[in-house]
């Protein structure tokens, strides 16, 4: 990945990790196109594989220590962009999964007008007010469902609760937040 040059790849590492903003720009822009590529197969989106190679560029810098302990740059990487583009899924999906539940009339279709695209805008902000006005139990159970796309069985081991009660849960918020959104665009 990293082209012929003056620096092998462990030294552009060792400087980057060390705070190097030019060796890490050029560690950055030497692998790009092998990340990009990565992330375009795993999420089919140019949009979305950008967004992914940025964000997984980011944290490397805020955390450019541990580029001083890569053993193999190219598969950990690939392994970085691998996570970043199922995490940035799961959490494209769980907006999927909560507009499932919601009135058939929300959906807009793929030539929305600007005006379209606002309304769209604030009812996503709605949406976030209301799931962030649950109680702050109930807010927990239906984040680890719908954002980190745990089972209720493992919600319940992981509060120490039981099954029935998380089930309880997010069958409760589910029908706050429906009725919630319902009664915004009833208005």
């Amino acid at each position: 990945m990293i082209k012929e040059g003056y620096l092998s790849l462990q030294e552009l590492l060792r400087r980057a990790g060390g705070g190097d903003t030019k060796a890490f720009e050029l560690l950055y822009r030497n692998s790009f196109s092998s990340a990009y590529k990565v992330a375009k197969y795993i999420t089919h989106s140019d949009y979305y594989a950008e967004d992914v190679v940025a964000d997984v560029f980011t944290a490397l810098w805020k955390e450019r220590e541990k580029l001083l302990t890569i053993q193999n740059w190219e598969s950990y990487l690939f392994l970085c962009i691998r996570n970043q583009s199922l995490y940035l899924l799961k959490k494209v999906n769980k907006y999927q999964n909560i507009a499932d539940t919601l009135p058939y009339h929300l959906y807009i279709d793929e030539g929305e007008s600007p005006l379209d695209a606002v309304e769209r805008g604030e009812l996503e902000i709605k949406l976030r007010g209301v799931i962030d006005g649950l109680p702050e139990r109930m807010k927990l159970v239906f984040y680890l469902s719908k954002e980190q796309g745990l089972s209720a069985k493992d919600i319940a081991n992981h509060l120490k609760t039981s099954v029935r009660t998380i089930e309880t849960q997010l069958y409760e918020a589910t029908r706050r937040i429906k009725e919630q959104i319902e009664a915004y665009l009833s208005l």
